[in-house]
């Protein structure tokens, strides 16, 4: 199975569990593990924290909505399939290649 997103990468949620839609384009830091869990419907999921400070709304049993400032020690858990990592193109990645171009110095400098 091919995961969307990597430990560490930064994510927008993209799918919600009803009720939570208010999530759905926060940007959010992903953290694994990716693992199966009852808390995604038995999905592979990943720890997530939001990166800003609003308060993120969270199923935590069916039909009770909580609306609490999320962080590591909350352990609220995202299904890969709705996150959509933030990365650079491909081109973009590998910046170390980058060729200098020679800079030619004036034979004599005029004002």
């Amino acid at each position: 199975m091919v995961l969307r997103c990597r430990d560490g990468d930064l994510a927008v949620i993209v799918g919600e569990f009803p009720g939570c839609e208010v999530n759905i384009g926060r940007i959010v830091q992903v953290r694994g593990p990716a693992h199966f869990s009852e808390q995604c419907g038995e999905q592979l999921c990943w720890v997530i924290r939001p990166v800003s400070r609003k308060k993120m709304v969270n199923l935590y049993i069916p039909d009770i909505l909580i609306s609490e400032r999320v962080n590591w020690k909350s352990n609220i858990k995202h299904p890969d399939c709705w996150l959509l990592p933030i990365r650079p193109p491909k081109e973009d990645e590998d910046i170390s290649q980058i060729e200098t171009l020679p800079i030619k110095q004036p034979a004599s400098l005029t004002a």
